[in-house]
């Protein structure tokens, strides 16, 4: 295949070739008439604008790598979708991986941003990822935002749910339409998530004059199926709860 130069696609548009780079990179004060011309002359030339090369020569790129642990979830395609739409606003691509929770694929995903000089990312990190990686992160100086699963370090930035909050409005919802034998379905244990949410569930259903009751607590997996079957063993076993705050979509 026979690469076309910018050189001559500036000669086919009758511009210098630092009027074609402003043009590709959206750059520089140019007229609408010489933009379009140049424009013209990239589509019929066939011009394909390298970025590989130019993240080499700028030791930067246009890159922002996106790594969740479940990609299958409901509210992070939700997030994924906010996310693309905020990075295109800024000419930036947005890249997606899976981690399901591997501390392993989480660092090769890390590793290659950084081969390919990556402007940033965003991370939601796998569970048991040690103090190690975000140690190295810092070292390394490329910009990381935590969603989701908060981090205490100080030095990253975090964006996420209040899950306190959240739950609470859940329970008061379902208090006000008359419900008092109300379950907490979902959520695995340890996770500090799952203990936030409880502790909005219970709080609100304690300021109610409702006492909560432990064997209506019960955790399950992030799963349709899982989330199922646990809700008909507990009604099953206990027939007189008529409501439930559930831990997630899926669930």
């Amino acid at each position: 295949m026979t690469t076309v130069t910018l050189a001559q696609v500036a000669e086919r548009a009758g511009v210098s070739t630092a009027t074609v780079s402003m043009v590709l990179r959206n750059r520089g004060r140019i007229s609408q008439a010489t933009r379009e011309r140049v424009l013209k002359a990239l589509d019929d030339a066939g011009y394909v604008y390298n970025q590989t090369a130019a993240n080499l020569r700028n030791r930067s790129s246009n890159q922002v790598g996106l790594l969740l642990h479940d990609i299958t979830n409901p509210f992070y395609g939700e997030m994924t979708a906010g996310l693309s739409h905020e990075m295109e606003r800024h000419d930036l691509l947005l890249f997606l991986a899976n981690s399901e929770e591997s501390g392993e694929r989480q660092q090769k995903f890390v590793d290659s941003l950084m081969r390919n000089n990556a402007c940033g990312m965003v991370l939601c990190a796998a569970r048991e990822t040690p103090s190690s990686f975000f140690e190295a992160l810092k070292r390394r100086n490329i910009p990381a935002i935590m969603v989701v699963r908060p981090l205490s370090d100080p030095d990253f930035d975090f964006v996420g749910t209040d899950n306190f909050l959240g739950t609470q409005m859940a329970t008061t919802h379902l208090v006000k339409m008359g419900h008092k034998n109300i379950a907490f379905i979902g959520g695995t244990p340890g996770s500090g998530s799952r203990t936030q949410r409880i502790g909005g569930f219970t709080s609100t259903l304690l300021e109610h004059g409702i006492s909560p009751n432990p064997e209506w607590i019960v955790a399950t997996q992030a799963s349709q199926i899982d989330g199922a079957k646990v809700a008909e063993s507990l009604l099953l076993r206990y027939p007189q709860i008529t409501a439930a705050v559930c831990y997630q979509d899926i669930v």
